[in-house]
């Protein structure tokens, strides 16, 4: 029996039937067991890479690399990041410091406020001063409320031991 398509000029040595790549490596393996080439080894290996690539693994890559050579490679490629971190981080830093300093400074003023306008001195000579409390001056300056009347009578009640001015000073502004 004569092949009826052995007129066609068909090459035996490449696979164009089909595109399935599984297939043709098998078929060109079979093919190099009988009679073997090199170039059929050639396409072999082509087919057997395209179908079966190395599995390429970073963490094989970066065994031989120490610690020191990731984080130094690392900041060789984010060089722009880790300047502008160092940036943020001073500036931060500095802010945190100015704002210590305008706070304990804040709170030394207060103090010394606080201290300065606790009593008021009235009287020109040095014998004839007398300091008065805040508390005081302010309900003084306001018309008389009871319940302010109240609780500075409380504080400065002389059985209390309050002061017996201060409570004189109180009584005549409410009455």
């Amino acid at each position: 029996m004569n092949n009826p398509f052995a007129s066609l000029g068909v090459d035996y040595e490449e696979d164009t039937s089909t595109n399935n790549l599984d297939r043709k490596l098998k078929k060109l393996k079979r093919k190099q067991l009988k009679n073997p080439t090199e170039e059929r080894a050639a396409k072999i290996k082509e087919l057997d890479l395209i179908i079966n690539p190395p599995k390429y693994n970073k963490k094989d890559k970066e065994k031989d690399k120490s610690d020191d050579d990731i984080l130094e490679e690392a900041y060789k490629k984010n060089n722009s990041y880790w300047k502008k971190q160092e940036r943020l981080k001073k500036y931060f830093e500095q802010m945190e410091k100015q704002e210590k300093e305008e706070r304990d400074a804040a709170r030394k003023k207060a103090k010394e406020d606080k201290i300065n306008n606790k009593k008021i001195r009235i009287g020109q000579n040095i014998k004839d001063t007398m300091v008065i409390p805040c508390d005081i001056i302010q309900f003084i300056s306001i018309p008389p409320k009871k319940d302010v009347y109240r609780k500075l009578v409380l504080k400065y009640h002389p059985d209390k031991g309050g002061d017996e001015e201060y409570f004189k000073i109180i009584n005549n502004h409410m009455n």
